[in-house]
């Protein structure tokens, strides 16, 4: 990758070629070795977010495993086409005592996954550390439908038990992402397993 173009630059260009087919998607290499030197800026510099800076919905563009500096064989993809799974975040409202010693940006994420005319939507509740751009989720219910039917409605697993202690548990008790890129029109972070990810901007809530 050419040290006149920008991390940001190379991962906008990414997510946008995912909306728009006349944009020619970066090599896979170059897109990993952004992602790593976007994570290392912001590490470095350390900018305080916001969660309105994530509210609206996205499209999974790339993922990758595991990757660093150090990682020899840069591997990932990006997701076909025909695959459509996207991201939604939205604000939510808590009352005094649920809010209480709670120091986080409380919300709510919804993941859509659609192949063909099968749709599944998962959701539940996410709060967002703003110093740390870190925002910690769990999925407690899931819809299902087909040809716009729906064949299941509510919760899964321990979901109605997780969502009510969801805001007490820690963030090592949970699912989390790291953000490192929050642009306009691109969002890239590191999940909990080390995978790193990028999405592009469907529609702002």
């Amino acid at each position: 990758m050419t040290n006149l173009i920008e991390p940001t630059q190379i991962l906008e260009q990414a997510a946008k070629s995912v909306t728009d087919r006349t944009i020619k998607k970066p090599p896979i290499a170059d897109l990993i070795t952004a992602l790593l030197e976007s994570e290392a800026t912001a590490k470095k510099d350390k900018p305080e977010a916001n969660f309105s800076q994530l509210v609206g919905n996205w499209r999974l563009c790339f993922v990758s495993s595991k990757q660093t500096a150090q990682t020899a064989k840069k591997s990932g993809q990006y997701l076909p086409s025909f695959l459509n799974i996207q991201l939604g975040y939205s604000t939510t409202t808590l009352n005094d005592t649920e809010i209480s010693h709670l120091d986080s940006t409380p919300g709510s994420i919804q993941n859509i996954i659609q192949v063909a005319a099968v749709k599944f939507t998962i959701n539940g509740p996410a709060k967002f550390y703003p110093k740390k751009c870190l925002l910690a989720f769990d999925f407690t219910r899931m819809k299902v439908q087909m040809f716009g039917i729906t064949l299941y409605n509510g919760y899964i697993r321990d979901g109605k038990n997780s969502e009510a202690k969801f805001y007490q548990r820690k963030i090592n008790q949970q699912a989390f992402f790291a953000y490192f890129l929050l642009a306009e029109e691109a969002i890239a972070a590191r999940g909990r397993g080390g995978g790193m990810a990028l999405w592009a901007r469907i529609s702002a809530n």
